[in-house]
């Protein structure tokens, strides 16, 4: 009987050794694969079920699901559900994090992954709308063109707010703003300056004036206004232990590229804004 339990004490060691040593550089790229697979498949609660944390359970205002949800959280990846673009995930960052814990297999990990996306105009490129249109506020044609002359200037804020498959009614769905729910009547407007109120949630494409006052027929718009070609995601993906799964925690962007009339632009995102992770 000695035997057989030094035995099984031995097995079970060299193969808990043997899961230890087994190299994980690929399964954060296999959790990020699944992850944008899930969203491009149009699996949008499958993809939910992949966000989570290593440290606490703290999901979003809204929930994780927000972060999937046209008008909510930004960033946000709605503009990729159940769309046809392609996606390699490439280079992972592990990322040191002090997190206590007592057995080996019990240890956090963090991760970066970066993953490069690629659109067709023939297929699929996202409109990329000037901050008004995108919240729902009229332009003067001078302004539109203003825009279209350099698209890429402060393209990051609100960035993918402003990403939209068409300009049709109904994109964004229309509902309160959450966080004016946690605010007194008027008590918001006293925290914000005037001029920030119109962009507290993104709005169904706003219109374009012509100096006679009427309105550019939107598909006017639609053939003048830049369209996303590319963009690099960073996923930052944890496990809470070494035996657990790969999650989703945040994102961001880390660069875009955005073409009109033939003519490429390249966004940069900043560090220090709500984009980092």
């Amino acid at each position: 009987m000695l035997a057989r339990f030094l035995i099984f004490v031995t097995c079970s060691a060299l193969f808990i050794a043997a899961a230890f040593m087994l190299p994980t550089v690929d399964f954060p790229q296999t959790a990020a694969d699944t992850f944008l697979s899930k969203l491009k498949s149009g699996d949008a609660a499958g993809a939910v079920e992949m966000f989570g944390d290593n440290t606490c359970k703290c999901p979003p205002r809204g929930g994780y699901e927000s972060y999937l949800q046209y008008g909510s959280q930004e960033p946000n990846l709605a503009f990729l559900i159940s769309k046809p673009f392609s996606f390699t995930a490439g280079k992972v960052t592990p990322v040191d994090i002090a997190i206590p814990y007592v057995f080996p297999w019990d240890k956090p990990t963090t991760a970066y992954v970066d993953v490069d996306m690629t659109f067709k105009e023939d297929s699929y490129s996202p409109y990329f709308l000037p901050m008004e249109m995108a919240y729902g506020i009229p332009m003067t044609e001078a302004q539109f063109n203003q825009f279209l002359n350099a698209p890429e200037k402060n393209a990051w804020k609100g960035f993918t707010q402003r990403l939209r498959p068409s300009l049709a009614a109904g994109v964004i769905p229309v509902k309160p703003n959450p966080d004016a729910k946690t605010f007194k009547e008027g008590e918001l407007e006293n925290l914000l300056s005037p001029e920030m109120i119109p962009f507290l949630q993104a709005k169904d494409a706003g219109c374009v004036l012509l100096k006679d006052k009427s309105e550019m027929p939107q598909p006017d718009i639609a053939a003048k206004l830049p369209r996303l070609v590319s963009a690099t995601l960073r996923l930052r993906v944890v496990k809470s232990g070494q035996l657990k799964p790969w999650m989703v925690n945040k994102f961001r962007f880390e660069k875009a590229s955005i073409v009109e009339n033939g003519k490429a632009s390249t966004i940069e995102f900043p560090l220090n804004s709500k984009y980092d992770l």
